[in-house]
């Protein structure tokens, strides 16, 4: 560009999306994950009070990071496994139940959590409703013709 030679790189960090020379998610998804599992670790340090402050704390610090950017990368990505195990490592951090016996999979029925696919799903139904029927905004990201 102009005087400056670009370098070529194997990723690239932009607005909070790790792009990789190959279009793959891989790399963005672990990163993802490597810092929703600290801000996990970090939580289970400092809280030691009741499962709601503790759930409130996962859903507002620790989903957030697993949702983020996840039209770009969710139609394309096999490594979704990957961001339920945070989630699965956070159940027992917020029912405060660290027995080995104990199941997860009860643990994340008990706080009602839906998977994070579901929710994917949910949020997809609910922009095509919004688009569907006029509630969004006029910068539509649907084309009218497609809607027909």
């Amino acid at each position: 560009m102009g005087s400056h030679t670009l370098l070529a790189v194997d990723h690239h960090l932009y607005l909070g999306v790790e792009l990789s020379k190959d279009l793959s998610c891989a790399t963005h998804i672990r990163q993802v994950s490597n810092k929703a599992n600290r801000t996990l670790g970090l939580l289970n340090i400092i809280f030691h009070t009741c499962t709601s402050v503790k759930e409130n704390a996962y859903k507002s610090l620790v989903r957030p990071k697993l949702e983020y950017c996840r039209a770009v990368w969710d139609p394309f990505n096999n490594n979704k496994i990957t961001l339920e195990k945070v989630q699965s490592r956070a159940a027992p951090f917020v029912c405060n139940d660290y027995k080995r016996k104990s199941s997860v999979n009860n643990m994340l029925t008990s706080p009602r959590w839906d998977t994070l696919e579901l929710r994917r799903i949910r949020l997809k139904h609910f922009v095509i409703y919004k688009e569907i029927h006029k509630i969004t905004p006029s910068n539509s990201i649907i084309p009218e013709h497609h809607l027909l």
